[in-house]
Protein backbone atom coordinates (compact mmCIF):
# COMPACT_ATOMS: atom_id res chain seq x y z
CA UNK A 1 0.00 0.00 0.00
CA UNK A 2 1.13 3.56 -0.91
CA UNK A 3 0.01 6.97 -1.38
CA UNK A 4 1.04 9.22 -4.16
CA UNK A 5 0.57 12.78 -4.56
CA UNK A 6 -1.54 13.42 -7.76
CA UNK A 7 -2.02 17.25 -8.20
CA UNK A 8 -5.00 19.85 -6.98
CA UNK A 9 -8.57 20.17 -8.22
CA UNK A 10 -9.30 23.61 -7.74
CA UNK A 11 -7.95 25.25 -4.79
CA UNK A 12 -8.06 21.16 -2.80
CA UNK A 13 -4.56 18.72 -3.19
CA UNK A 14 -5.34 15.49 -4.30
CA UNK A 15 -3.95 12.12 -2.97
CA UNK A 16 -4.26 8.87 -4.39
CA UNK A 17 -4.43 5.80 -2.25
CA UNK A 18 -2.91 2.65 -4.10
CA UNK A 19 -3.30 -0.97 -2.96
CA UNK A 20 -1.99 -3.86 -5.75
CA UNK A 21 -1.90 -7.59 -4.52
CA UNK A 22 2.14 -8.85 -5.24
CA UNK A 23 1.31 -11.90 -7.23
CA UNK A 24 -2.04 -11.23 -9.47
CA UNK A 25 -0.62 -7.32 -9.80
CA UNK A 26 -4.33 -6.57 -9.40
CA UNK A 27 -4.71 -3.27 -8.57
CA UNK A 28 -6.88 -0.40 -6.64
CA UNK A 29 -6.69 3.17 -6.28
CA UNK A 30 -9.03 5.92 -5.16
CA UNK A 31 -8.59 9.50 -4.29
CA UNK A 32 -8.58 11.70 -1.82
CA UNK A 33 -7.96 15.46 -0.54
CA UNK A 34 -5.75 13.97 2.57
CA UNK A 35 -4.08 11.42 3.95
CA UNK A 36 -5.58 11.51 7.01
CA UNK A 37 -6.28 8.01 9.16
CA UNK A 38 -9.57 8.05 8.57
CA UNK A 39 -9.08 8.52 4.73
CA UNK A 40 -6.33 5.98 4.95
CA UNK A 41 -8.90 3.22 6.94
CA UNK A 42 -11.32 4.12 3.91
CA UNK A 43 -9.23 2.98 1.34
CA UNK A 44 -8.72 0.10 2.79
CA UNK A 45 -12.00 -0.60 3.15
CA UNK A 46 -13.06 -0.25 -0.34
CA UNK A 47 -10.29 -1.98 -1.59
CA UNK A 48 -10.86 -4.85 0.92
CA UNK A 49 -14.65 -4.94 -1.00
CA UNK A 50 -13.36 -4.50 -4.33
CA UNK A 51 -11.19 -7.58 -3.98
CA UNK A 52 -13.71 -9.61 -2.23
CA UNK A 53 -11.30 -10.17 0.84
CA UNK A 54 -8.45 -9.21 2.74
CA UNK A 55 -4.99 -10.41 2.12
CA UNK A 56 -2.95 -11.96 5.17
CA UNK A 57 0.02 -9.28 5.39
CA UNK A 58 0.19 -6.05 3.70
CA UNK A 59 3.31 -3.96 3.24
CA UNK A 60 3.95 -0.36 4.66
CA UNK A 61 6.66 2.38 4.47
CA UNK A 62 6.69 4.60 7.66
CA UNK A 63 3.49 6.22 7.50
CA UNK A 64 2.35 8.12 10.60
CA UNK A 65 -1.23 6.20 10.33
CA UNK A 66 0.90 2.79 10.73
CA UNK A 67 4.08 3.57 12.73
CA UNK A 68 4.08 6.17 15.77
CA UNK A 69 7.52 5.44 17.00
CA UNK A 70 10.82 3.55 15.29
CA UNK A 71 13.96 2.71 17.24
CA UNK A 72 15.79 0.37 14.61
CA UNK A 73 13.33 -3.22 14.76
CA UNK A 74 11.46 -1.72 17.74
CA UNK A 75 8.42 -0.46 16.03
CA UNK A 76 5.04 1.63 18.12
CA UNK A 77 2.04 1.23 15.73
CA UNK A 78 -0.78 3.21 15.36
CA UNK A 79 -3.16 2.12 17.97
CA UNK A 80 -6.36 2.66 15.93
CA UNK A 81 -4.83 1.20 12.19
CA UNK A 82 -4.08 -1.80 14.86
CA UNK A 83 -7.70 -2.67 15.90
CA UNK A 84 -8.54 -1.79 12.18
CA UNK A 85 -6.12 -4.61 11.16
CA UNK A 86 -6.99 -7.00 14.11
CA UNK A 87 -10.64 -5.87 12.44
CA UNK A 88 -10.03 -8.04 9.30
CA UNK A 89 -7.19 -10.29 10.47
CA UNK A 90 -4.33 -9.44 8.67
CA UNK A 91 -0.87 -8.36 9.54
CA UNK A 92 0.98 -5.23 8.69
CA UNK A 93 4.87 -5.30 7.75
CA UNK A 94 6.88 -2.28 7.98
CA UNK A 95 9.95 -1.21 5.26
CA UNK A 96 12.95 -0.89 6.94
CA UNK A 97 13.96 3.05 6.99
CA UNK A 98 14.98 4.44 3.70
CA UNK A 99 13.99 1.38 1.87
CA UNK A 100 11.53 1.87 -0.84
CA UNK A 101 12.61 -1.57 -2.77
CA UNK A 102 11.05 -3.44 -0.06
CA UNK A 103 7.24 -2.33 -1.48
CA UNK A 104 8.73 -1.85 -5.23
CA UNK A 105 5.41 -3.71 -6.78
CA UNK A 106 3.34 -0.53 -5.42
CA UNK A 107 6.23 1.86 -6.28
CA UNK A 108 6.10 0.47 -9.98
CA UNK A 109 2.43 0.84 -9.68
CA UNK A 110 2.67 4.49 -8.59
CA UNK A 111 4.57 5.47 -11.75
CA UNK A 112 2.08 3.39 -13.90
CA UNK A 113 -1.07 5.44 -12.34
CA UNK A 114 0.90 8.40 -13.22
CA UNK A 115 1.71 8.35 -16.65
CA UNK A 116 -0.96 5.95 -17.56
CA UNK A 117 -4.49 7.60 -15.77
CA UNK A 118 -3.49 10.79 -14.62
CA UNK A 119 -1.16 11.85 -18.03
CA UNK A 120 -3.78 14.27 -19.92
CA UNK A 121 -6.81 14.01 -17.85
CA UNK A 122 -8.75 16.55 -15.96
CA UNK A 123 -11.58 16.42 -13.14
CA UNK A 124 -14.59 18.56 -12.30
CA UNK A 125 -14.16 17.44 -8.82
CA UNK A 126 -13.01 15.07 -6.39
CA UNK A 127 -16.27 12.16 -7.21
CA UNK A 128 -15.48 13.33 -11.37
CA UNK A 129 -11.96 11.63 -10.69
CA UNK A 130 -13.05 8.41 -8.58
CA UNK A 131 -15.27 7.92 -10.81
CA UNK A 132 -12.83 7.67 -13.72
CA UNK A 133 -10.44 5.93 -11.32
CA UNK A 134 -12.96 3.56 -11.21
CA UNK A 135 -13.64 2.65 -15.07
CA UNK A 136 -9.80 2.65 -15.53
CA UNK A 137 -8.83 0.32 -13.14
CA UNK A 138 -11.75 -1.91 -14.10
CA UNK A 139 -11.18 -1.81 -17.96
CA UNK A 140 -7.00 -0.98 -18.01
CA UNK A 141 -4.92 -1.56 -15.25
CA UNK A 142 -6.54 -4.95 -14.20
CA UNK A 143 -7.84 -5.83 -17.90
CA UNK A 144 -4.38 -5.61 -19.68
CA UNK A 145 -1.83 -8.11 -20.18
CA UNK A 146 0.77 -7.39 -17.32
CA UNK A 147 4.42 -6.94 -18.76
CA UNK A 148 5.75 -8.87 -15.90
CA UNK A 149 3.56 -12.26 -15.57
CA UNK A 150 2.34 -11.84 -19.34
CA UNK A 151 -1.09 -12.43 -17.98
CA UNK A 152 -4.55 -9.86 -17.16
CA UNK A 153 -4.39 -9.47 -12.96
CA UNK A 154 -8.17 -9.95 -13.45
CA UNK A 155 -7.51 -13.51 -14.68
CA UNK A 156 -4.19 -14.42 -12.32
CA UNK A 157 -6.60 -13.21 -9.04
CA UNK A 158 -9.31 -14.85 -9.79
CA UNK A 159 -7.71 -18.46 -10.74
CA UNK A 160 -5.33 -18.36 -8.17
CA UNK A 161 -4.66 -15.54 -5.29
CA UNK A 162 -8.60 -14.40 -4.71
CA UNK A 163 -9.55 -18.02 -3.53
CA UNK A 164 -6.42 -17.70 -0.42
CA UNK A 165 -7.75 -14.01 0.43
CA UNK A 166 -9.35 -13.82 3.83
CA UNK A 167 -13.24 -13.48 3.75
CA UNK A 168 -14.63 -9.90 4.96
CA UNK A 169 -16.29 -9.80 8.83
CA UNK A 170 -20.07 -9.54 8.50
CA UNK A 171 -19.64 -6.26 9.87
CA UNK A 172 -17.28 -3.82 8.50
CA UNK A 173 -14.89 -1.16 10.70
CA UNK A 174 -16.34 2.65 11.50
CA UNK A 175 -13.62 4.69 9.64
CA UNK A 176 -15.65 7.81 9.62
CA UNK A 177 -13.95 10.77 11.94
CA UNK A 178 -15.41 10.72 15.23
CA UNK A 179 -16.40 13.85 17.31
CA UNK A 180 -18.50 14.64 20.73
CA UNK A 181 -20.03 18.33 19.70
CA UNK A 182 -22.36 20.30 21.51
CA UNK A 183 -25.31 21.96 19.67
CA UNK A 184 -25.91 25.30 20.17
CA UNK A 185 -29.38 27.07 21.39
CA UNK A 186 -30.16 27.40 17.01
CA UNK A 187 -29.72 23.73 16.69
CA UNK A 188 -26.42 23.81 15.18
CA UNK A 189 -23.12 21.87 15.78
CA UNK A 190 -19.69 23.01 14.00
CA UNK A 191 -17.29 20.73 12.30
CA UNK A 192 -14.65 21.47 9.79
CA UNK A 193 -15.17 25.37 10.02
CA UNK A 194 -19.11 24.53 8.79
CA UNK A 195 -21.67 24.09 10.91
CA UNK A 196 -24.92 21.66 10.68
CA UNK A 197 -28.35 21.38 11.85
CA UNK A 198 -30.07 19.54 14.61
CA UNK A 199 -33.45 19.14 15.55
CA UNK A 200 -34.66 21.59 17.63
CA UNK A 201 -35.01 18.53 20.00
CA UNK A 202 -31.48 18.31 20.47
CA UNK A 203 -30.70 22.48 21.17
CA UNK A 204 -28.18 22.91 23.35
CA UNK A 205 -26.89 19.10 23.82
CA UNK A 206 -23.74 16.88 23.79
CA UNK A 207 -23.97 14.68 21.05
CA UNK A 208 -21.46 12.28 18.44
CA UNK A 209 -20.81 13.64 15.22
CA UNK A 210 -19.33 10.90 12.56
CA UNK A 211 -18.26 11.87 9.33
CA UNK A 212 -16.71 10.73 6.16
CA UNK A 213 -15.78 12.26 2.76
CA UNK A 214 -19.24 12.54 1.60
CA UNK A 215 -21.62 12.64 4.91
CA UNK A 216 -22.02 14.24 7.92
CA UNK A 217 -24.05 11.79 10.74
CA UNK A 218 -25.23 13.37 14.16
CA UNK A 219 -26.39 10.98 17.04
CA UNK A 220 -28.02 11.04 20.16
CA UNK A 221 -25.80 8.29 21.99
CA UNK A 222 -26.37 6.15 19.55
CA UNK A 223 -29.69 7.03 17.62
CA UNK A 224 -29.13 8.58 13.83
CA UNK A 225 -30.94 12.40 14.52
CA UNK A 226 -29.45 14.36 11.16
CA UNK A 227 -27.46 13.03 8.14
CA UNK A 228 -25.99 16.21 5.76
CA UNK A 229 -24.05 16.57 2.59
CA UNK A 230 -20.35 17.70 3.92
CA UNK A 231 -19.42 20.90 2.79
CA UNK A 232 -15.84 21.11 1.99
CA UNK A 233 -16.13 25.23 1.93
CA UNK A 234 -15.49 27.22 4.66
CA UNK A 235 -17.72 29.01 7.07
CA UNK A 236 -21.47 27.49 5.58
CA UNK A 237 -24.49 26.79 7.74
CA UNK A 238 -25.74 23.36 6.14
CA UNK A 239 -29.22 23.32 7.17
CA UNK A 240 -32.69 20.99 6.99
CA UNK A 241 -35.19 23.30 7.27
CA UNK A 242 -37.61 20.74 9.17
CA UNK A 243 -35.22 20.91 12.23
CA UNK A 244 -35.88 24.61 12.81
CA UNK A 245 -39.16 24.32 13.72
CA UNK A 246 -40.08 25.19 17.29
CA UNK A 247 -37.39 28.03 17.74
CA UNK A 248 -38.35 31.63 18.67
CA UNK A 249 -35.91 34.76 18.54
CA UNK A 250 -33.10 34.80 21.26
CA UNK A 251 -34.68 36.08 23.98
CA UNK A 252 -37.46 33.12 24.33
CA UNK A 253 -35.13 30.19 24.04
CA UNK A 254 -34.49 29.89 27.90
CA UNK A 255 -37.96 28.42 28.38
CA UNK A 256 -38.46 26.89 25.75
CA UNK A 257 -35.55 24.73 26.65
CA UNK A 258 -35.96 24.60 29.89
CA UNK A 259 -39.63 22.98 28.95
CA UNK A 260 -38.06 21.03 26.15
CA UNK A 261 -35.70 19.44 28.75
CA UNK A 262 -38.24 18.85 31.79
CA UNK A 263 -40.00 16.23 28.95
CA UNK A 264 -37.19 14.72 28.23
CA UNK A 265 -36.48 13.38 31.74
CA UNK A 266 -39.90 11.35 30.67
CA UNK A 267 -38.29 8.83 28.66
CA UNK A 268 -37.59 7.53 25.61
CA UNK A 269 -41.12 7.63 24.29
CA UNK A 270 -41.57 11.65 25.50
CA UNK A 271 -38.35 12.17 23.13
CA UNK A 272 -40.19 10.79 20.55
CA UNK A 273 -43.34 11.88 21.22
CA UNK A 274 -41.93 15.34 20.77
CA UNK A 275 -39.74 14.75 17.78
CA UNK A 276 -43.24 13.78 16.08
CA UNK A 277 -44.60 16.72 17.07
CA UNK A 278 -42.17 19.07 15.46
CA UNK A 279 -43.35 17.63 12.02
CA UNK A 280 -46.52 18.64 12.77
CA UNK A 281 -48.03 22.59 11.86
CA UNK A 282 -48.16 22.47 15.90
CA UNK A 283 -46.81 25.68 17.80
CA UNK A 284 -44.09 23.70 19.68
CA UNK A 285 -43.37 26.15 22.34
CA UNK A 286 -46.76 26.59 23.14
CA UNK A 287 -47.42 22.64 23.04
CA UNK A 288 -44.25 22.37 25.43
CA UNK A 289 -45.53 25.07 28.17
CA UNK A 290 -48.75 23.06 28.26
CA UNK A 291 -47.44 19.93 28.60
CA UNK A 292 -45.23 20.93 31.33
CA UNK A 293 -48.23 22.60 33.35
CA UNK A 294 -49.57 18.87 32.47
CA UNK A 295 -46.45 17.52 34.30
CA UNK A 296 -46.91 20.16 37.40
CA UNK A 297 -50.64 19.24 37.89
CA UNK A 298 -51.13 16.04 37.34
CA UNK A 299 -47.01 14.40 38.10
CA UNK A 300 -44.39 12.52 35.72
CA UNK A 301 -46.48 9.14 35.92
CA UNK A 302 -49.31 10.04 34.43
CA UNK A 303 -48.18 12.20 32.01
CA UNK A 304 -45.18 9.98 30.88
CA UNK A 305 -48.39 6.62 30.92
CA UNK A 306 -50.46 9.59 28.58
CA UNK A 307 -47.85 9.78 26.32
CA UNK A 308 -47.25 6.22 25.47
CA UNK A 309 -50.70 5.65 25.72
CA UNK A 310 -51.19 8.81 22.73
CA UNK A 311 -48.45 7.34 20.85
CA UNK A 312 -50.14 4.50 19.98
CA UNK A 313 -52.76 6.32 17.85
CA UNK A 314 -50.59 8.86 16.54
CA UNK A 315 -52.68 11.53 19.10
CA UNK A 316 -49.98 14.51 19.02
CA UNK A 317 -50.66 17.46 21.29
CA UNK A 318 -51.26 18.08 24.62
CA UNK A 319 -55.04 18.30 24.54
CA UNK A 320 -54.89 14.96 23.75
CA UNK A 321 -52.37 14.19 26.38
CA UNK A 322 -54.92 15.86 28.99
CA UNK A 323 -58.22 14.41 27.79
CA UNK A 324 -56.04 10.45 28.19
CA UNK A 325 -55.05 12.13 31.77
CA UNK A 326 -58.59 12.49 33.07
CA UNK A 327 -60.25 9.69 31.53
CA UNK A 328 -57.98 7.46 32.68
CA UNK A 329 -58.21 9.07 36.64
CA UNK A 330 -61.98 8.71 35.99
CA UNK A 331 -61.49 5.10 35.42
CA UNK A 332 -59.46 4.64 38.53
CA UNK A 333 -62.57 6.43 40.29
CA UNK A 334 -59.57 9.57 41.29
CA UNK A 335 -62.15 11.91 42.78
CA UNK A 336 -58.98 14.30 45.03
CA UNK A 337 -58.43 17.32 43.09
CA UNK A 338 -55.15 17.04 41.86
CA UNK A 339 -51.71 19.33 42.80
CA UNK A 340 -50.65 20.68 45.71
CA UNK A 341 -51.79 23.19 48.08
CA UNK A 342 -48.64 25.31 46.51
CA UNK A 343 -49.52 24.73 43.69
CA UNK A 344 -49.56 27.75 41.22
CA UNK A 345 -51.60 25.31 38.37
CA UNK A 346 -54.53 25.05 41.00
CA UNK A 347 -55.25 28.15 42.38
CA UNK A 348 -58.91 26.64 42.73
CA UNK A 349 -57.40 24.07 44.99
CA UNK A 350 -55.62 27.42 47.22
CA UNK A 351 -59.05 28.62 47.81
CA UNK A 352 -60.68 25.60 49.02
CA UNK A 353 -57.91 25.66 51.42
CA UNK A 354 -59.09 26.39 55.17
CA UNK A 355 -57.02 28.04 57.35
CA UNK A 356 -58.28 29.05 60.87
CA UNK A 357 -58.42 33.20 61.33
CA UNK A 358 -56.10 34.01 64.44
CA UNK A 359 -57.59 36.76 66.84
CA UNK A 360 -54.73 39.72 66.15
CA UNK A 361 -55.29 40.42 69.87
CA UNK A 362 -52.66 37.48 70.49
CA UNK A 363 -49.59 39.25 68.65
CA UNK A 364 -50.13 42.15 70.99
CA UNK A 365 -50.29 40.43 74.36
CA UNK A 366 -47.14 38.66 73.03
CA UNK A 367 -45.27 41.94 72.27
CA UNK A 368 -46.81 43.72 75.83
CA UNK A 369 -44.86 40.52 77.28
CA UNK A 370 -41.60 40.95 75.95
CA UNK A 371 -41.64 44.87 76.13
CA UNK A 372 -42.55 43.83 80.57
CA UNK A 373 -39.55 41.56 80.41
CA UNK A 374 -37.08 44.18 78.98
CA UNK A 375 -37.88 46.32 81.65
CA UNK A 376 -37.66 44.15 84.62
CA UNK A 377 -34.05 43.60 83.27
CA UNK A 378 -33.24 47.11 83.25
Amino acid sequence: MDWAYAGRIGDRPLYCFLMVLSFSRMLYIEFFPSQIIENFLAGHLHAFHYFQGVSKKIRYDNLKSVVVTRIGPNIQFNRRFMDFAAHYLFDPSACNIRSPHEKGRVENAVKYVKNNFLAGRTFDSLTDCNQQAALWIENTANGRLHGTTKTRPIDLFREKEQPLLIPLPKTDYDTRIVSSVKSTAQSLVSFDTNRYSVPFTHASMILTLKADEQFVYIYDKERLIAEHTRSHQKHQIVENPAHTRGLLPARPQGAILKHRDAMMTLGEKAKQYLEDMTKTELNIAHQLKKISGLVDLFGKTEVAAAIEQAMTHRALGYEYLQNIILTNRRKRAITTLPGTPYSKINPDLIRSTYVEERNPEIYDQYCNKENNDEDSNT
